[in-house]
């Protein structure tokens, strides 16, 4: 099969999107660190292939036109410097804020709130007992809360996961406004854009269950969950009863 000018940004745009799915589907601390590693590197190769692709063409100028157009911004430029940080400098400072909400009398109210990184990742599978213990004190027949899992970088206050959502949106433009412009036909570009959509797609539904609704029964100590949900790519992370 020939390829095209794209077939290796589309192959790296699948790369990113494969490590970032791994990211979103372990709960095992290495594994995470070195899924947005390599996810760093992938994403930030596809202007790379691609620029090396359109080289002396007469795409090479509209190339230009559309990484300024679709790449210049905060998130964008923050996903590139992280690049350059865990290829040349150290891996990803990886830490998690899991937060649990209370809902007393029509408003709402901070329950629990603990931040894990490498040294005490695993204490997060006791979270679920703490939850319980300070419910106890509330003599109410039920209890509604929601958990949410916020990841972060280690003392930096940015939820890294909308800036990677904003540049997987903002490549997609970027990839798909040059395809349109150069008009091929590529069977291969084709397949893996396909499986490139239906992935990232997979991957933004399940970012979205990173916050999730819970009941709480005091008279039989039971916490379960409200909203449900398919369980198809639910992270790891909710999992805290085990």
């Amino acid at each position: 099969m020939k390829k095209c000018i794209l077939c290796s940004a589309y192959q790296k745009f699948y790369s990113a999107l494969h490590n970032l799915d791994n990211f979103m589907k372990s709960d095992d601390f290495y594994t995470k660190v070195s899924s947005i590693d390599t996810f760093l590197s992938e994403f930030r190769s596809i202007t790379f292939v691609l620029q090396k692709s359109v080289a002396h063409t007469e795409y090479e100028k509209i190339y230009e036109e559309l990484r300024e157009k679709y790449l210049t911004n905060i998130e964008c430029n923050w996903l590139k410097k992280k690049r350059n940080e865990v290829l040349k400098e150290y891996p990803f400072e990886l830490s998690k804020t899991i937060i649990t909400n209370i809902y007393w009398y029509g408003e709402k109210k901070k329950l629990l709130e603990k931040t894990y990184s490498y040294d005490n990742w695993d204490n997060a599978t006791h979270l679920y007992n703490d939850i319980k213990k300070k419910l106890k004190n509330y003599k109410v027949p039920e209890i509604y809360l929601s958990i949410k899992i916020k990841y972060s970088e280690n003392q930096n206050e940015i939820d890294f996961v909308k800036y990677i959502e904003k540049g997987l949106k903002q490549i997609r433009m970027l990839l798909n406004n040059f395809d349109e412009i150069i008009n091929v036909e590529c069977q291969n570009c084709k397949n893996i854009k396909s499986k490139s959509i239906n992935l990232m797609t997979n991957i933004l539904s399940r970012e979205i269950l990173l916050e999730r609704d819970y009941e709480y029964i005091p008279s039989n100590d039971v916490l379960k969950p409200k909203s449900i949900m398919s369980p198809i790519g639910i992270a790891k992370d909710y999992s805290i009863d085990n």
